[in-house]
């Protein structure tokens, strides 16, 4: 059985919200509330559905009826981004037995923020690193949502400045956080 089929949902938002892993189908509404929230930074739909597709079951969705509320994504790398030359593009590729679990893409619609849903997405990456047997979470955080990955046991590893240096409106102060599993 694949790895993906012996996951579960575990965490509820509230009866009105649903986390639920992402399906080919929802690619569109994910490309335009990610275009509305990250404008010049958001990703094509090309680009969700190559996440899509690598990675499928760690894209999940926070949805509420038909309504997108929002989204994260991870994969798998074998590069522990402390030892790396962090870039935009980082990390380069998905490798399906790596030990790093490396979350980005947490989007949240911003007439629905401050209601749990970032936390519950990002609990729902966690809770897949974890059955996984993944050696660490990483990822690279702003000043707005430093603070949410530090409730969720993420630590600053170091300042990342060189990364969206033109961008600091949508991504101020980058830093890289992990969280060590095992």
């Amino acid at each position: 059985m694949p790895r993906a089929e012996l996951y579960l949902h575990s965490v509820p938002v509230n009866t009105n919200t649903e986390i639920r892993s992402a399906r080919m189908e929802d690619l569109e509404k994910v490309a335009q509330l990610e275009n509305r929230v990250w404008r010049e930074l958001g990703a094509s739909q090309d680009d969700l559905r190559r996440r899509f597709f690598v990675f499928p079951q760690g894209f999940f969705l926070a949805v509420a009826g038909p309504d997108l509320l929002g989204f994260c994504c991870s994969l798998l790398t074998d590069t522990d981004a402390r030892l790396a030359a962090l870039n935009e593009t980082f990390p380069p590729r998905h490798i399906p037995r790596g030990d790093y679990f490396f979350l980005f893409g947490l989007t949240v619609d911003p007439l629905f923020r401050r209601k749990g849903i970032a936390r519950h997405l990002v609990a729902e990456e966690l809770a897949l690193a974890g059955k996984l047997g993944c050696r660490k979470v990483q990822l690279i955080a702003n000043a707005l949502s430093r603070p949410l990955f530090e409730k969720a046991g993420l630590s600053v590893v170091r300042a990342s400045d060189e990364l969206f240096a033109q961008h600091r409106d949508l991504m101020p102060e980058p830093v890289l956080m992990e969280k060590v599993l095992k």
